[in-house]
């Protein structure tokens, strides 16, 4: 029992105490600096881009370059598939829909409260269209809005081909 008491017992080494604690302290300061822990930027890429674009309601995956034609018809949707390709959550991405057609294109814009990283959401544009243009091929336009800190826009819009048909 005589050692139980010894180590119960407090000690006075004051000097060697607060030694000890201030190389604690400053290893941890250092250790928080390596790691980039209060940094103002964290690594990674920021992104989003265009997976695909889709007709309703045949589900007909639409191509750059290549012309398709649709029905009109009341279910007449477009389906944007955006996906968070960077390594954050991202918030707040507005996409756009342009039909181009003349005299008046129509443009609508929708907007992804936040995709994780790695994620796909969709973006259904539904109708109806106001179409004044049949049997011409009209361009489809598709915008994501790039996010901060997105270096990569190349992905982020795409021109589409399309021909209305009854």
């Amino acid at each position: 029992m005589n050692g139980l008491r010894d180590f119960c017992k407090p000690r006075r080494h004051e000097g060697r105490i607060a030694l000890v604690v201030s190389l604690a302290v400053s290893l941890l300061v250092i250790a928080a600096l390596a790691s980039g822990c209060g940094s103002a930027k964290a690594k990674g890429v920021h992104g989003t881009s265009i997976a695909y674009v889709k007709v309703l309601p045949r589900k007909r995956t639409l191509q750059p370059g290549v012309a398709q034609t649709t029905q009109i018809k009341r279910q007449l949707a477009f389906v944007v598939g955006v996906e968070n390709d960077g390594h954050f959550l991202e918030q707040n991405i507005k996409v756009t829909l342009m039909i181009d057609q003349k005299p008046q294109p129509i443009r609508r814009s929708l907007t992804i409260g936040q995709i994780r990283r790695g994620a796909l959401k969709e973006v259904v544009f539904k109708g109806p269209f106001a179409l004044t243009e049949l049997a011409n091929v009209i361009p489809i336009k598709v915008n994501v809005a790039p996010v901060g800190g997105e270096t990569n826009l190349v992905n982020n819009s795409a021109t589409y081909e399309v021909r209305f048909t009854f």
